[in-house]
């Protein structure tokens, strides 16, 4: 008996709810549903595929740079431990002061480098994505769909609603 008021009471909300958000001409007409893979859009979009591209380059030089300040940073110390015992204990302090300002260069020179390449990689990943709402959006509008879903969303659906192939090849034109 509960189970039974429970599917009346998930009935009436699906009732109320498509009265409130979709449109009475389509119950009339059937609603047009398509479903795409935003995920495999994204990664089959050849734009997004270069972004990656040069985020990774982008990515290699940074470390390189990196690899590179550690690797002198390094060297310091490693002069500094061969060189202590002839040095003066002023020499020592000096020598270990340049050492710790040159290490948190070198942090600093990591974060902010990685903070701006996550930024820029974000905003490029964000633009992309506009892009291909965009190119849905339009594909929706120009082939009568009433609703287009990402495929992430639903446990199941009909392969002949799945129009990602369309979209993607729109993109890669």
């Amino acid at each position: 008996m509960k189970n039974l008021k429970s599917k009346i009471v998930l009935a009436g909300a699906a009732v109320i709810f498509s009265s409130f958000f979709l449109p009475s001409s389509a119950f009339s007409k059937g609603l047009k549903i398509g479903v795409v893979n935003v995920n495999r859009i994204y990664v089959s979009y050849k734009k997004a595929q270069e972004s990656y591209i040069k985020f990774q380059g982008k990515r290699k030089k940074m470390q390189k740079e990196y690899n590179s300040k550690l690797a002198d940073l390094k060297q310091m110390i490693d002069n500094y431990n061969k060189n202590k015992s002839s040095m003066s204990k002023a020499q020592r302090k000096e020598a270990l002061t340049k050492i710790v300002k040159e290490r948190n260069k070198v942090q600093t020179f990591l974060t902010d480098t990685d903070k701006k390449l996550v930024k820029e990689n974000q905003q490029t990943t964000k633009k992309r994505l506009e892009e291909i709402e965009t190119v849905i959006q339009t594909y929706a509008k120009d082939n009568g769909f009433d609703i287009i879903i990402d495929k992430k969303s639903l446990p199941f659906f009909s392969k002949g609603l799945n129009i990602t192939d369309q979209i993607i090849s729109i993109l890669n034109k």
